[in-house]
């Protein structure tokens, strides 16, 4: 198994390109690169230089720490879910800043606690985005479904936590 997937990091960058809605071309001269330098870098068939991941990122106002964690986990749309929030910076950011603390603490942690707490706070950071989508999603209404005489439809409710659990 190889640490970080050469095909999950091309399909990464795709991801992030696609997601901003630029062109091969477009990306290849924000970044200063000729388009087949750009592609060979896409297609990762030159090999990972973190300074073209640096360059890609910022032409693309995106995340390169994001892109590095998708190549790494299997999931190269990570990368393009991260790209407006830049949630890997941020979470990088906090552990830099935390760094003096936590590594005392670190050696003391289990692997039960560890996988806990992260647990615990993805789920809350999942749960957090799920109501705002919820809330932010349009509801659709079609001629056929909605009469003007019917009464307006109800805004959609989230899911019970104890019936998804069955």
């Amino acid at each position: 198994m190889m640490l970080l997937s050469p095909k999950t990091l091309s399909a990464a960058l795709k991801s992030v390109r696609r997601h901003r809605g630029l062109t091969v071309q477009q990306v290849a001269d924000r970044m200063g690169l000729a388009k087949r330098t750009y592609e060979y870098f896409e297609s990762d068939k030159g090999g990972l230089r973190l300074d073209h991941l640096d360059a890609f990122a910022e032409a693309t106002d995106s995340d390169a720490r994001a892109i590095l964690v998708a190549a790494l986990s299997g999931a190269p749309d990570f990368a393009s879910a991260c790209a407006d929030t830049k949630a890997m910076a941020i979470l990088f950011s906090t552990v830099a800043r935390v760094e003096p603390y936590f590594t005392s603490a670190l050696a003391h942690l289990t692997t039960r606690d560890l996988a806990g707490v992260f647990s615990a706070a993805f789920a809350d950071l999942i749960g957090t985005g799920q109501e705002r989508r919820d809330q932010t999603a349009p509801t659709t209404v079609t001629p056929q479904t909605q009469c003007p005489d019917d009464p307006p439809p109800s805004p959609p409710q989230p899911p019970d936590p104890d019936r998804s659990r069955s």
